[in-house]
């Protein structure tokens, strides 16, 4: 499961809406390879289906640790 962050990569963080800044630090975290990631309220801001699709990659994230 991959976030979908092709159409974030030529925009400037300044200009992502609160959602995509969202996922952009998501994976950011889960790029760095720490053994402990501290995430607070990580689904607020995002729409019903992106919601969804973060708790689902967390779990798996989870698990692979």
């Amino acid at each position: 499961m991959q976030l979908d962050m092709a159409f974030i990569m030529k925009k400037r963080a300044q200009k992502l809406s609160g959602g995509e800044k969202r996922k952009l630090c998501l994976a950011m975290a889960f790029i760095g390879g720490s053994k402990l990631i501290m995430l607070d309220e990580p689904t607020a801001g995002l729409d019903p289906q992106s919601r969804t699709f973060v708790k689902k990659m967390i779990e798996q994230k989870k698990k692979g640790r």
